[in-house]
């Protein structure tokens, strides 16, 4: 089933356009590229996110996992990233990838991956700790 789209409304102080028409059209491009790229994700649970800052933007979460995009020469680049604990919009510098991939199922199962990993380091040198406490 696909996943839903949520869109901010327009807001003249955020808008880099020079109508409103331009605007209206930029928010629903944004609306249907934002619906594309939860189509293509795999799995469920996929949420579309479309947010005004001087342009739209969209993005697709999923918990704390967020796949967000940038041009590129031509080409489209993905990132998967996820947000730091108890933020919606601040992502975890400690476990982020800094990678981008042309496809966004690649970006976010390389995020998993390197997640994992960071995970399974901080696991190994703090798990060291539990001695101090039996």
């Amino acid at each position: 089933m696909p996943g839903k789209v949520k869109a901010e409304r327009h807001s003249r102080e955020m808008c880099g356009y020079e109508s409103i028409q331009e605007c209206r059209a930029a928010r629903a491009k944004a609306i249907a590229d934002c619906q594309k790229l939860i189509d293509r994700l795999h799995g469920d649970g996929w949420v579309g996110r479309v947010l005004e800052n001087l342009d739209w933007h969209f993005e697709a979460r999923n918990g704390p996992m967020v796949v967000s995009n940038m041009s590129h020469r031509n080409s489209i680049l993905w990132f998967a990233e996820p947000l730091a604990p108890g933020s919606d919009c601040g992502y975890d510098g400690k476990m982020m990838l800094r990678k981008s991939f042309k496809d966004p199922n690649k970006a976010v199962q390389a995020a998993i991956e390197h997640i994992t990993q960071k995970l399974e380091e901080l696991n190994a040198h703090y798990g060291q700790l539990e001695r101090l406490i039996k």
